[in-house]
C-alpha cells in the first residue's frame, strides 16, 4: 500500500501522524479482509491526503497489521547449521563449518541437493504455488494452524499448500531427532551423516512423498536421527530462516512445556519437537511441531492430552497425502474427526475416505485432477464414488505436479473441502 501526502511544512507533523494512523487503518482492514476472505488476489490500495504543496510517500505492507513490526531474532549458529545441511554457503567465519564445506564429499552433496532441488522448485513446488492461487485452494490468513498426519518430515509441501500458515503439527512414526553437533563428530562419520541425509532424500525428490519403512532405517543412525534434519533442509530452502529448536512434552490437559532437546520430560510424558522459524523478512513467527506418535485409536485415547493440544489451535486446516488409506481403518476414527473438524482440508484419495467429505450440507467439496485407479498396494481402497465424481462434478484434467502414489503414473487427484 503506498500513502500520498501533499504538505506543507506547517502541516508536516500533523500530516506525518495522520499518514501513520491511516496506514494502520488501512493495514488493519487489509489485514481483516484476508482473515475473512480466501481471495488471495486482492489489488493493493493506496490513499493520498492533501495538506499542502509537498509530497509525503509512505510505503505499507497491506498484509502487516502494523506498520513496524520489530524483527525477529534468529540463531545465527543454528542458521548456519541448517544451511550446511541444505547444501548452501554459511553466513559467518565458523571454522568448522567452513572447513566441513570445503571437503570434497560436501561439495558433491552441494552438488546433488542444488540440482535436485532446483527439479523439486520447478516440477513440484512452483506448479502447486500457481495451481493453488488460480484455482482458490487452501486457508490464506495468517493464523492458519496446518493439521498434517502420516507426515513424515514433510514441511516442504505443508508450506507449498499452506505457506501463510502460522503453525504446523505433523504426525508420524518417524523418531524426532535433534540438531547435529558436528563438533562431536569425526571426519568419517561426517561423511556417513551427509551420505545418509542424501539417501533419505531420494523418494521426496523424486515422487514427492516419502516411505515411512525406508525412514525407519535413514533416521536410525547416530547423528541422522530423526525428522528434524530433513525438516531444516526444507525450512531453508524454502526462504525461511532458524529462530529455535526445541523438545516439548505435554501434560494431561494438553498444556506444551518447552525444553531443551536433550533434557528430561516426566516419565511417559508425550513428547514432541518445537521448531521455530521466520521467513526472510523476519516478521512473521512460526513454529513446526512434530509428534512421533501412534495415531491409531488405541494408542490416541491413552494420550488424549496430544488430541487437545491440537484441538486448542484455532483455525484448524488439515493436509493428507501418501497416508496409505491408514485412516479408512475403523480403528483411526480420532484422526478422521480432526480432520473433518479442520476449516479447510487438502487431500489426495489417501486421506480420510471421500465420502466423510460429500455431505453438502457440512462441507463445500471440489475436486480436481483424475482418479482412475490405484496402486496394486492399497487396491482394496479403490473409491468408486470418487472415481464417478471426478468425472461427473470435477475437472478430470491432469494437474501440473505429482502429488501422491498414482503421481508416478502422470496421474492424481486433489480434494479440497470447506467446512460450511
Amino acid at each position: 500500500m503506498t500513502i500520498k501526502i501533499k504538505q506543507t511544512t506547517h502541516f508536516k507533523t500533523l500530516a506525518i501522524a495522520s499518514a501513520v494512523a491511516i496506514a494502520f487503518g488501512f493495514s488493519a482492514c487489509s489485514s481483516e479482509a484476508k482473515e475473512n476472505s480466501n481471495d488471495s488476489k486482492n489489488p493493493e490500495k493506496s490513499a493520498e491526503i492533501n495538506t499542502g504543496e509537498d509530497t509525503l510517500q509512505i510505503d505499507v505492507d497491506p498484509t502487516s497489521s502494523m506498520i513496524n513490526r520489530p524483527t525477529i531474532e534468529v540463531d545465527p549458529y543454528l542458521n548456519d547449521v541448517a544451511r550446511v545441511i541444505s547444501g548452501l554457503p554459511i553466513e559467518s567465519n565458523d571454522s568448522l563449518l567452513k572447513s566441513i564445506q570445503a571437503t570434497d564429499y560436501y561439495k558433491a552433496y552441494k552438488k546433488y541437493t542444488e540440482e535436485t532441488f532446483a527439479k523439486v522448485k520447478k516440477d513440484m513446488l512452483e506448479p502447486v504455488a500457481k495451481w493453488t492461487a488460480e484455482n482458490n485452494v487452501g486457508d490464506h490468513r495468517k493464523n492458519v494452524t496446518c493439521f498434517y498426519p502420516f507426515s513424515g518430515p514433510d514441511f516442504m509441501f505443508a508450506n507449498a499448500f499452506y505457506p501463510r500458515a502460522q503453525n504446523y503439527i505433523l504426525l508420524g512414526l518417524e523418531r524426532r531427532g535433534s540438531t547435529p553437533n558436528f563438533k562431536k563428530m569425526t571426519e568419517n562419520d561426517r561423511k556417513n551423516y551427509f551420505a545418509g541425509l542424501k539417501k533419505s532424500m531420494k523418494y521426496i525428490n523424486t515422487r514427492g512423498y516419502f516411505v515411512t519403512s525406508h525412514m525407519g532405517s535413514d533416521y536410525s543412525k547416530a547423528h541422522l536421527n530423526g525428522i528434524t534434519h530433513m525438516a531444516l533442509y526444507m525450512m531453508m530452502h524454502t526462504g525461511h530462516k532458524i529462530v529455535k529448536v526445541e523438545d516439548g512434552w505435554l501434560s494431561k490437559d494438553g498444556k506444551l512445556t518447552r525444553i531443551d532437546e536433550h533434557a528430561k520430560s516426566p516419565d511417559g510424558a508425550v513428547r514432541l519437537k518445537c521448531i521455530d522459524f521466520t521467513d526472510a523478512t523476519q516478521k512473521d513467527l512460526k513454529t513446526l511441531y512434530f509428534f512421533n506418535h501412534n495415531i491409531q485409536d488405541d494408542k490416541v485415547t491413552e494420550h488424549m492430552e496430544m488430541v487437545k493440544f491440537i484441538e486448542s489451535f484455532p483455525n484448524r486446516a488439515a493436509y493428507l497425502k501418501a497416508a496409505q488409506c491408514a485412516a479408512f481403518n475403523p480403528d483411526f476414527k480420532v484422526v478422521r474427526d480432526l480432520v473433518t473438524g479442520s476449516g479447510t482440508i487438502i487431500q489426495d484419495d489417501s486421506g480420510i475416505p471421500y465420502k466423510l467429505l460429500k455431505d453438502t450440507t457440512k462441507f463445500d467439496t471440489k475436486l480436481y485432477g483424475t482418479y482412475t485407479t490405484v496402486i496394486s498396494d492399497l487396491s482394496w481402497c479403490l473409491q468408486r464414488d470418487l472415481k464417478k465424481d471426478v468425472v461427473e462434478k470435477g475437472n478430470n484434467a491432469d494437474l501440473p505436479f505429482k502429488i501422491s502414489y498414482n503421481g508416478n503414473y502422470g496421474k492424481g487427484v486433489i480434494i479440497f473441502a470447506k467446512k460450511k
